[in-house]
This record gives structure tokens, sequence and C-alpha cells, in this order.
């Protein structure tokens, strides 16, 4: 009985061992097919490198067309610096060397093509690729990781928002910034562009870059600039010529989900639901009614049409205002607007523009009256032979501070701003001050050497003589024309010099190594940003040397006509 029982006991712990063998077999089977099936989609690509001194800086490999495996790194390499992340269960050789999970990877040459190879624990080849690398110098990074892990919900919609973690470092691998933001997409244009910007709010004011302290940031994709240099370079000449509360920005290599997606300008975002820039407050100090969450959109909305056809649209929501004569920021928009039953802003016409309340969402009837009879009294004096508006006997100089206009209108006849009358073009009215302030600068892709959609090539002689209120007080008054030209010899010039003969070099030669990773990855030649760059710069040398010539030595310029 006993023996039986024995003898029954080995059976049984015998066909255990046979199932749990084959359990394992047929587990290694599977997890290798699983490998197998995934190496035929690109396996490699699941490799990913690491800073061996801070791992969350972590960037996948990036297969062009011609199956090659790229590299772009945000730091150049050196034994040890990258070490190699793979698929569980697989190990690697670059150029014959064995790596496994977690190893520190010897020095890739970037002049050189590597061979990189992906196998399983069985000796078995996954995958083969050509393996290229390219590292930046001199460049800070940000790396974002999304709470999904995907961009899918921030690229259907820019109105869609997600939270991620921010790391930003230093070109020396220091930490400048680490915390949790909200993100949301950012752009008109630009936003249908494979290479996407967006909007970054931190959960408090901070410093980035060296920037002064902000919560709401904009890492701008500059794709419609072939050279990737005419937004910083406008925004530090602004600066310097001292428009009040112009951002600038600073070049970074962004990682978003571990995946390079290119150089990008991180900047200051202009527009906030209160405000923009820290010195403006709102105006809202208690409402009868809250002042609604991002979630919590007025239910309607209410565009009315007077006897001349000048619309208003206001939301039915109505605030205590503590001071409705600011603080304001006010945007000339493009016609078209007022069809959109998506936007958030109020917003007036006058009859030539159409000018947006930007700096507080949900605007009420109160706050769209007061702007829209301002700037509407300020445009009949402006478009008035001699600059008065009879229906109120005021000059067009008690509504415009005619120096802050004359100082924009020459920073867009100057860096020849092709869209300059409609969109991203600002003004700003101070709370208890009754004139209208140009400014800030903002949105310069488009604009100086090239078009970007048809490819049209502005030699530096053009001039973008469009309709508006700048080219109106250019062409009527001239009191306002001279103040122009005034600017432009008393500090333009030599400021602008500046910028072309010293800056813009340095520039280029700091960025050339990122952006010629972007053109990579972009399906650009190597080299293609860089060129556009030293073009723009050399387009600004002919410009300001047009300019000096006709403003300051006072010649006979061919060439007057288009800068007048």
């Amino acid at each position: 009985m006993n023996r039986r029982l024995k003898r029954r006991g080995l059976g049984i712990f015998l066909i255990t061992l046979v199932g749990m063998t084959l359990g394992i077999i047929f587990s290694a089977a599977r997890d290798r097919m699983k490998y197998v099936e995934a190496s035929m989609a690109g396996d490699i690509r699941q490799i990913n490198l690491y800073l061996t001194n801070d791992p969350e800086v972590s960037v996948n490999g990036f297969e062009t067309m011609d199956d090659t495996e790229w590299f772009f790194l945000p730091y150049g390499m050196t034994d040890g610096e990258w070490s190699v992340d793979l698929p569980t269960g697989t190990n690697c050789l670059i150029d014959g060397q064995y790596y496994k999970d977690g190893d520190q990877i010897k020095a890739l040459d970037s002049a050189a093509d590597h061979e990189i190879v992906l196998g399983d624990a069985l000796g078995n080849r996954l995958d083969e690729r050509v393996l290229r690398v390219r590292c930046a110098e001199g460049v800070p990074c940000i790396v974002i990781d999304t709470a999904s892990g995907s961009m899918d919900t921030l690229n259907a919609s820019k109105e869609n928002e997600e939270g991620a973690l921010v790391k930003i470092l230093y070109d020396d691998q220091s930490v400048n910034y680490q915390g949790i933001v909200k993100m949301s997409g950012h752009g008109n244009s630009t936003w249908s562009q494979d290479k996407k910007s967006y909007n970054l709010t931190l959960t408090e004011d901070a410093s980035l870059l060296g920037l002064s302290a902000q919560r709401r940031w904009t890492i701008i994709s500059n794709c419609m600039d072939l050279s990737q240099i005419r937004n910083k370079l406008v925004y530090d000449t602004a600066v310097q010529m001292g428009v009040k509360d112009q951002p600038t920005g600073n070049y970074a290599n962004v990682y978003i989900n571990r995946e390079y997606v290119g150089v990008y300008l991180l900047t200051q975002n202009l527009a906030t639901e209160n405000g923009t820039q820290k010195d403006f407050k709102s105006t809202r100090v208690e409402t009868i009614k809250p002042v609604p969450t991002p979630d919590e959109v007025p239910s309607v909305s209410t565009s009315e049409t007077d006897a001349d056809g000048l619309v208003e649209r206001y939301f039915n929501q109505k605030y205590n205002i503590d001071d409705i004569t600011g603080d304001y920021l006010l945007e000339f928009q493009t016609f078209g607007m007022e069809v959109d039953p998506d936007t958030k802003y109020g917003y007036f016409t006058t009859p030539n523009k159409l000018i947006a309340i930007r700096s507080t969402k949900y605007a009420d009837k109160e706050e769209v009256d007061y702007n829209a009879r301002l700037c509407r009294e300020a445009e009949k004096a402006i478009y008035a032979e001699n600059g008065i508006n009879p229906d109120t006997g005021k000059s067009y100089t008690d509504y415009i501070d005619t120096d802050s206009f004359a100082l924009n209108y020459l920073i867009q006849d100057f860096f020849d701003r092709h869209d300059y009358t409609d969109g991203s073009l600002f003004m700003r009215k101070n709370r208890g001050d009754d004139k209208l302030y140009s400014g800030v600068v903002w949105d310069y892709d488009k604009a100086m050497t090239d078009e970007y959609y048809d490819d049209i090539r502005y030699d530096y002689t053009h001039g973008a003589r469009l309709p508006g209120w700048y080219q109106t007080l250019d062409d009527l008054h001239p009191e306002f024309h001279a103040r122009v030209v005034q600017w432009y010899k008393d500090k333009f010039s030599d400021t602008v010099g500046t910028v072309i003969s010293s800056e813009a070099p340095a520039l280029i030669a700091q960025m050339t190594s990122s952006w010629n990773m972007d053109d990579i990855r972009y399906g650009k030649e190597e080299g293609f940003t860089a060129a556009y760059a030293g073009e723009q710069v050399e387009w600004l040398s002919k410009r300001k040397a047009l300019f000096d010539q006709v403003w300051i030595d006072g010649e006979d310029s061919p060439y007057a006509r288009n800068i007048y």
C-alpha cells in the first residue's frame, strides 16, 4: 500500500515535472515568437540610449526611409557616458561589441556608419541595421514625458490638454527645471505641420533657461522658417530696443516620450486668461458668477451687428470689473474668427480690422464695449487726412502712443514681416491710461527672405506694403514717419548692426550641430538649416546697408520707394 502510494506520488511528480518543463519550453517559444514578431515591425527601434548618470534622459532610435537607425543625442559621446536600454530578453552587438541591457557603451564616431544587431538569449538575430549617431554641442535639452505616454490626444486638437513631466537641462547636463506641467497645442498655420509647437503651463512661476520667471511658456517649432533663426533675432533686437515686456527665447533640443522631435525655441507665452507678462493684473476682482474654469465654458455668447455693420461678440457672463480701463492685451486678427464657434475670446470689428481681447477669456459686454469704442475712435483719427477724429475732435496722438507704434512699425518694416496686418500683432491698453500702446513683437517666422507657402524669394529691397493702421500712419502722417526714421538713426541701426555682425554668427556656430539633427529628423540634408541661416544673415546685412543709405546718408536710392 505504501509502496503503491510512493509509486503514484513519483508518477505525479514526473508528470508535473514534464508539464513544467514543457510549459517553460512553450513559454520560451512564445516569448521568442513575441520577439520575432516584434522584430518584423522594427525591433531595433525598441532600443534606446540613456545618460549613464541621468537615466531620465533617454532617447529612442529613429528609423529613416533608407532603413538607417539614427540616435539624435543632446550631448556628445565619450566611453561610458551613454548606456543601452534593451527589450527584455535581448542583447545587441554594435560593431561586433556585445552589450546587454544596462551596459555602458563605447563612444561611436558620428562620421562613420556602424552595424547594430539585435539578438535574443538563444543567439538568434532578430534585426540588424546601419546605425548612425549625431550629437548636439552647446545647446540645452527639454525632456517631456506625457501622462499617457503618447501624443495622440494632444496632436488631435490644440484645445486638448494633458499632464506631463518636464525636465530641462543646460548644455553641461546640470538641471535647470524639473516638475509637472499642463501641455497643449500652440499655433495657427503651423499647427497643421508635422513639427508642432506646444504650450507648457507650470504649477508656479519659474525661470527657464535664464529667461525671466513666468508660469506659461511656449516651445516654438519654427517649422515655417527654413533658417530657424528669424524669431530669435527679431525678439532679441526688440528687447535691446526696449519694447515693453518683450519676450525673447533660448533654443533647446526637445525629446517627447523618448523621441527626438527637433530644435525648438523656448519663450514666454504671450496671452493668458488674465493678462500677459507678470505686471498684467486682472480687471475682475469679484464676479457675480465665478470666472469659468477651463471645463466650464459659458453656454451662450452673443454677436451684435450695428447699423454700420460693425460686430461685437461677448459672452453672457457678467463680471464685476474693478477698473474697466485695463489691463488689456488686444490682437489684430484675421476676418473669419467671427464664424468660429469655439472662439473663447471676445472680439469686435472696426471699419478696417477685427480685434480680439486676448488678455482674458470669455469677455463680457462691458469689456467688449469699452475696447470697441476706444479702437473705433482711434482708427477714425488714424485714417483721417488731418489725423483728427471728426466726431470727438481728438488727434490720433490722443489715442495711441506714437513712440511705441513707430518702433513697432520700424521693426515690421526692416524685418519685412509679410503678414503684419493681421494675427500676432498686439496692442496694450494699460489701466488708468487713455492710450493704446503697440507691442509686443511676435511671430516672425514668415518674414525676410522667403514666404513658406509658395517659396517666393524676397530680396533685401522688398517692401511689404499691406493695408492696416501702421501703413496708414506712415502714409498719411509725416510726423509719424519722421519718428520711425529717428528711431532708426538714434538706436536701431547700431542695435541691429551688432545682432548681424556678432550675435547671429555666434548663434549659427552654436546651433549647427543641433540643426543638423533636426534636418535629418525631418527629411532634409544635413546643413540645410545652417545654410539658410547664413543666407538670412547676408540678407539682413544688405537690408541694413540699404536703410543706412536712405535714412542716415540721405542718398537718393532707386529702392527708396520700398522702405517709405
